[in-house]
């Protein structure tokens, strides 16, 4: 297939990409998102230097590919529009589809000097102090380190004001957290809950809800599910 080639930069290869990736027969999903990631890297040229996996992914034997997943990624990658807008939802996008096919590893970002932010900068266009920001970076706010000053790529804010895509980034981090931890840093850090729910309320699971007959009644049922969760967890990761 002939690629008109305009400034250097081949004019129709993204949806040769995107129609490869979804209509010819014999790729693999290693393959598929290989499409999706070259595609992603050649239309935000603008932001990313490269897309590429970690050293420690491991890739799936077998795997099944969501088509809502692709059917996203589509859309974004052949729409005209390459704003921060459009590349955060593309980027949300292939890191689940790259979660969804690997048992392990995450998808690293280089990203142009002129994309990256302080969290000065970004505190102010979020209207949000420091300490929000770094209780935010626990969740799953983005950052670079290693690279000086400014580290917090610019599609933070269009993620971050959202209710909807706040919660669509931390699930997914969360995600790609648990599954690349060790076991002993999963104990650890279930341990770090526990202790947490402890010093709120005051003593253990069994001692605040030894009474509780109908958790919905409580103030806060979630945190009762959520503490008696870690705790099978914890006995689980123990046996």
């Amino acid at each position: 297939m002939q690629v008109e080639v305009s400034g250097g930069i081949h004019k129709n290869l993204i949806p040769v990409l995107v129609e490869k990736a979804n209509y010819e027969s014999g790729l693999d999903e290693i393959n598929v998102f290989s499409m999706y990631a070259f595609a992603t890297q050649i239309k935000y040229k603008q932001y990313i230097v490269g897309v590429s996996p970690s050293d420690n992914t491991v890739f799936k034997q077998q795997a099944s590919i969501d088509t809502r997943v692709t059917d996203a990624l589509n859309d974004g990658l052949q729409a005209f529009d390459t704003s921060i807008e459009n590349f955060a939802q593309v980027k949300y996008y292939l890191d689940k589809l790259f979660y969804d096919i690997t048992e392990q590893g995450t998808l690293n970002y280089t990203y142009q000097n002129s994309y990256l932010i302080s969290s000065a900068l970004l505190g102010k266009i979020m209207n949000i102090s420091r300490a929000t920001i770094h209780r935010y970076k626990e969740l799953g706010l983005e950052s670079i380190t290693g690279i000086g000053h400014n580290s917090y790529p610019k599609h933070n804010e269009f993620y971050w004001k959202d209710g909807v895509w706040a919660s669509k980034i931390q699930a997914l981090y969360q995600s790609f957290k648990i599954r690349n931890q060790s076991k002993e840093e999963l104990i650890r850090e279930i341990k770090r809950e526990l202790d947490s729910y402890e010093k709120q309320y005051g003593g253990t699971f069994e001692k605040v809800f030894k009474n509780v007959k109908d958790p919905y009644e409580l103030d806060e049922p979630d945190d009762f599910y959520n503490w008696r969760d870690l705790l099978e967890d914890l006995k689980s990761l123990n046996e």
